[in-house]
């Protein structure tokens, strides 16, 4: 492998010195001798990372997923007055006044005992009641929470409990469906005005009505419209920093920029639920908090560049050029004049579509789009089952997201070295296959009280298994689709993917209302299918990246299926000389 990588840097080393009648002559292999000149691991690509896809993914994570942790409804019960003319702690008169029920929690959320002040105090006398022939009614006077970790939630506070539990309900679907709004849109106007408007527009956006949400719960229409809009740029404001970070490096270098991201990520799921728990579980004031921060980027507008391919694809080639420049002045490199006028002279404005149907425009680029959006499906229901337990397991609630959050780093760690060593595709199937034998043992344990101490870390080994297949999918993706319609192509499978992965619930509620084992006969079938979608997918390692829906259909077209390295296509040489051109 290292031999491999040697030959392929000395290759590039070579097109770069070379004349300009020696160079191919097609756009995407005058760019790849132009960036190899300008330098695509240097000091401006090794900033822009750390800056971009680490530090300013890990601030963006926080109002990302706040909504969710401040939607979260404490334990509860009936609020029956009279417990200040005695000496009762709150739970000695809960169970007085509030039916006792099976399971966690051990008494009823949302009815009381229909009794009078008289009856309570004969109850006191007595020391304790039966319940037996008492009437049982709904809360007829509000509810009392849990305050061991929440001082106040949203539906605590506005009481969006039992009867109106609803709310909340609407409240994720709205989230929902103002992201998938969010993919379908953000991403082809990314990809028909550039990365770097797109990008800070949606910061804009999600700052503004993150804070909305956190100030406006009381309104509940504006509440509603604010989470909705509030999700429409969530999933741009991850794609645009990595698709961008991609099309300025090196080609080895990608595996090592979505790791920037990964930690960045952990590093802010890890610091939102210690945030929330340093304030007390308050939500209002966790809501700015961990929204205000990522403003400061909002000032990075100039210094965030636009993506030189982009610009190339698009026929922009005078804003090419001068970021390229750019580009070659941080790195402290030298691009031949001879270089840039050859780039003016093949490049032309593009007449590619940058619709969602340009995803289809070729067979073979619509297999592959298909098979992005089905793995990225079995991801986001995979991901989805796993971390919603989070919510079912006793004891801090601050901790258990905590270390649930901080176990996706060495998946994305090791996520990058298998993507190296075996390739993306055979890392994702290899991955699935260990996912699926681990919960084909969870079925058959699951049953019986000996063995439930073993389905944690099974679920834990699972939960990795994802986390790598996630991590190399999402890289895949971004090097599967052309420069022209990549923020297109990657929006579609989030949007694609969050449709069908709001059949997760339903995945749960079978196993709840069954056996949960059957859950897992559901997962374990999943993954072995994303094993299958994995293995017919173009392998992308060492590949340079399509620029044209040209190249897209054409990408991986002779490949060997059981081969894991796989060569690179030759290119054609120049058919015309333009020396002439260039020297006139």
């Amino acid at each position: 492998m290292r031999n491999t990588c040697g030959r392929r840097l000395q290759t590039r080393e070579r097109a770069a010195t070379m004349q300009p009648e020696e160079q191919p002559g097609t756009d995407d292999a005058v760019f790849e001798s132009i960036m190899a000149q300008v330098g695509s691991r240097g000091r401006f690509q090794r900033r822009y990372n750390i800056v971009f896809n680490m530090l300013f993914i890990a601030l963006v994570s926080m109002p990302y997923y706040n909504f969710v942790m401040a939607l979260a409804i404490p334990d509860h019960w009936c609020r029956v007055p009279g417990r200040g003319a005695t000496n009762l702690t709150a739970e000695q008169w809960r169970d007085l006044t509030v039916p006792r029920e099976e399971g966690p929690p051990p008494y009823s959320q949302c009815s009381m005992y229909n009794t009078s002040h008289e009856e309570r105090a004969a109850w006191l006398l007595a020391g304790t009641h039966n319940g037996s022939g008492l009437q049982v009614v709904p809360c007829q006077h509000g509810w009392e929470y849990d305050r061991t970790w929440y001082a106040q939630t949203a539906p605590s506070q506005h009481d969006w409990v039992c009867d109106q539990e609803l709310v909340v309900a609407n409240l994720y679907t709205f989230d929902r469906l103002g992201e998938i709004a969010g993919n379908f849109v953000m991403g082809q106007l990314g990809d028909r005005f550039g990365r770097r408007p797109i990008l800070f527009g949606c910061l804009a956006l999600l700052i503004t009505t993150r804070l909305a949400s956190g100030l406006s719960s009381g309104n509940h229409a504006l509440f509603l419209a604010a989470t909705l809009v509030g999700s429409v740029p969530s999933s741009t404001v991850f794609q645009t920093p990595l698709i961008l970070g991609i099309e300025i490096s090196a080609m080895d270098q990608r595996s090592m920029i979505a790791l920037l991201q990964a930690c960045g990520w952990t590093a802010g799921m890890c610091l939102m639920p210690l945030v929330f728990w340093a304030l007390s579980g308050e939500w209002t004031s966790f809501m700015v908090v961990t929204t205000l921060p990522c403003a400061i980027y909002l000032l990075a507008f100039r210094w965030f560049p636009e993506s030189p391919r982009w610009l190339a694809s698009t026929g922009r080639i005078s804003a090419c050029v001068e970021a390229i420049r750019a580009m070659a002045r941080t790195n402290g490199t030298h691009v031949s004049e001879a270089a840039l006028a050859k780039l003016r002279t093949l490049s032309k404005a593009r007449s590619d579509s940058h619709s969602l149907l340009a995803l289809f425009s070729s067979w073979r680029l619509a297999k592959n789009s298909v098979l992005v959006i089905l793995n990225w499906t079995v991801g986001e229901l995979m991901y989805y089952i796993l971390t919603t337990n989070v919510t079912n397991i006793s004891g801090n609630p601050f901790t258990n997201f905590f270390w649930q959050s901080l176990v996706e780093l060495p998946g994305c760690v090791l996520g990058r070295i298998l993507s190296e060593k075996l390739g993306r595709r055979w890392t994702q199937a290899g991955v699935f296959v260990v996912a699926t034998v681990a919960q084909i043992v969870i079925i058959f344990i699951s049953s019986s009280t000996r063995t439930a101490h073993l389905v944690m870390p099974l679920v834990t080994v699972v939960k990795l298994a994802v986390t790598i297949a996630s991590y190399s999918g999402y890289l895949q993706a971004m090097e599967v689709f052309p420069t022209c319609i990549r923020q297109t192509g990657c929006s579609m499978g989030s949007l694609v993917s969050g449709l069908l992965g709001t059949l997760g619930p339903y995945i749960i509620y079978l196993g709840a209302v069954t056996h949960e084992r059957y859950t897992y006969v559901v997962m374990a079938a999943l993954t072995l299918f994303g094993a299958l979608v994995a293995t017919l997918m173009p392998e992308t390692l060492g590949q340079e990246l399509p620029e044209t829906l040209e190249d897209a259909a054409n990408f991986g077209k002779h490949q060997e299926y059981w081969r894991i390295h796989q060569r690179r296509p030759a290119r054609a040489p120049a058919a015309v000389n333009l020396r002439p051109l260039i020297d006139k």
